[in-house]
C-alpha cells in the first residue's frame, strides 16, 4: 500500500504502512447519526484501512433498523431511541446519549475520541481530561456559522462554545480551505479533508440516461425545507416532463411531503456507492441550500463531486459560495434559490443538452479526474492522524 502526497515521517506512523512503526491507536469515533452518513462512513473505512482500531459509536433511531450498513467491518455501538419529533423531545432525549457516549468511552478506553461538530465537543472535551485521550473535532456544521447570527444570548453561546471547543480539540477537521481559513489562530491544527467520493469508475460516467421521456433529477442526501423541496414540488406541480429519483434521511414534513410526490421515486437510506450508482441513471444531480444562515451559504456539498464522478450536471444556488468553483469549471448550472423561472430555464437547457450528453460526461469525467476523489482526500485525513496521534 503506497501513501502518495503524505511525508515520510507521517507514513512511519502509519500501523499498515510498510515498515511502519505506529501503534495501533484505538479510535472511537461518535457522531449524533447511525453511520449511514457518507462522510462518517468514508472516514470510518479509511482509519480501519490504515490500521487503527475504529469503534463507531453513534445513534440509531430506534424506529428503523433496516439501513444499510456502509461500513461492515467497524464495530458499532448504538444508543437506540427516536430522532424525530420536537426540539424540546430531541432535547430531553440528548442526556441518555451523552450517558451512552461517556459508558462507551470508559469501556472501551480510546487513544482518540474523533467527534462530528462542536456541539458534542463539550461532553468530549468534559471527558478527555479524566481519560487522558486525544481529541479530533470534525467540522460537518458549525453551530457558530449556524447560530451566530442569532439573536443574544443564542448567538453569544454558540459562539463561546465554538471557541472552547476549537481550543481544547488536538485536531481540527473541516471540509474546505473557505472554513479553515475562518478558524484564526486555530489554523495550525486543522487539516481540509475534502467532500470527495469514493470513485465508482468511468463506466457510471458512460452509462447515459434516456434521451427520450422525461427529465430525471437526482435529490439526495438529509432532505429538509432547507434543501429546495419546496421549489422542487413547484416544480413538479407545474411540469409533467420532470421526474425526480430522491434518497436519503427525512428530517421534517416538507420533506415527507416530496417523497409522496407521485412524480418522485424515494429509494430511502442507500449505500454511498448505491446513490452514485442511482444519479448515474439520472440527467443531474440537484444541490439546493437556503441562504439562511453562513453554514449554508459556506456549504461544500459533496454532491458536486459526486455529480462530476458520474459525469453529470450539478445544478446549485448562486447564494451558496462554492457555486462560483461550479461556474468556473463549467460543471453545471447556478440559479437563484427559489427562483422558478431560473430552475425551469435549466430544465428547459438540459433537454435540449441531451444530444450532448456523452462530450458532458467525458468532460466532467475528466475534471474529476483531476484529483477529486475520496483517495486525495483521505491522504489529509493520513496525515492528520500519523502526526499528531
Amino acid at each position: 500500500m503506497s501513501y502518495p502526497g503524505v511525508d515520510d515521517k507521517a507514513v512511519s506512523n502509519i500501523p499498515n504502512a510498510p515498515g511502519g512503526r505506529g501503534r495501533r491507536l484505538r479510535i472511537v469515533y461518535v457522531a449524533r447519526n447511525d453511520g449511514t452518513d457518507m462522510r462518517v462512513s468514508k472516514e470510518c473505512n479509511s482509519l480501519l484501512k490504515f490500521g487503527y482500531d475504529v469503534h463507531f459509536v453513534g445513534w440509531r433511531d430506534s424506529a428503523d433498523h433496516d439501513r444499510p450498513d456502509p461500513m461492515p467491518d467497524v464495530p458499532k455501538h448504538f444508543f437506540s431511541s427516536l430522532q424525530g419529533g420536537s426540539a424540546l423531545k430531541k432535547l430531553l432525549r440528548a442526556p441518555g446519549f451523552a450517558f451512552h457516549v461517556g459508558r462507551m468511552v470508559h469501556g472501551l478506553r480510546p487513544d482518540v475520541v474523533h467527534f462530528v461538530n462542536e456541539d458534542l465537543g463539550l461532553l468530549v472535551v468534559s471527558l478527555q481530561r479524566g481519560y487522558g485521550f486525544k481529541s479530533v473535532c470534525d467540522l460537518f456544521d458549525s453551530i457558530e456559522l449556524k447560530w451566530g447570527q442569532k439573536r443574544c444570548p443564542v448567538n453569544v453561546i454558540a459562539r463561546l462554545v465554538t471557541k472552547l471547543v476549537h481550543e481544547k480539540s488536538d485536531v481540527l477537521i473541516v471540509t474546505d480551505d473557505a472554513r479553515k481559513a475562518r478558524l484564526g489562530t486555530f489554523q495550525k491544527k486543522a487539516h481540509t479533508v475534502s467532500n470527495y467520493p469514493v470513485d465508482v469508475g468511468e463506466e457510471f460516467a458512460l452509462r447515459l440516461p434516456d434521451r427520450e421521456g422525461p427529465l430525471r433529477l437526482y435529490v439526495a442526501g438529509t432532505l429538509y425545507a432547507a434543501r429546495g423541496l419546496s421549489s422542487l414540488l413547484e416544480l413538479l406541480n407545474a411540469r409533467d416532463d420532470v421526474e425526480i429519483i430522491s434518497a436519503g434521511w427525512l428530517h421534517d414534513e416538507i420533506a415527507r411531503e416530496f417523497i409522496g410526490h407521485p412524480a418522485v421515486d424515494y429509494r430511502g437510506v442507500i449505500k454511498p456507492s448505491e446513490s452514485l450508482q442511482v444519479a448515474a441513471s439520472c440527467h443531474a444531480i440537484v444541490a439546493l441550500y437556503e441562504p439562511s444562515n453562513e453554514n449554508n451559504v459556506m456549504a461544500s456539498p459533496n454532491k458536486i463531486y459526486d455529480a462530476i464522478c458520474i459525469g453529470r450536471p450539478v445544478i446549485i444556488n448562486r447564494e451558496a459560495a462554492v457555486s462560483h468553483w461550479v461556474s468556473e469549471h463549467d460543471a453545471g448550472y447556478v440559479v437563484r434559490y427559489g427562483d422558478m423561472e431560473e430552475l425551469g430555464a435549466v430544465v428547459d437547457a438540459l433537454n435540449q443538452q441531451r444530444d450532448n450528453m456523452y462530450e458532458t460526461a467525458v468532460s466532467l469525467r475528466e475534471l474529476f479526474e483531476r484529483g477529486y476523489s475520496w483517495d486525495v482526500a483521505e491522504r489529509t485525513l493520513l496525515t492528520a492522524y500519523a502526526q499528531y496521534t
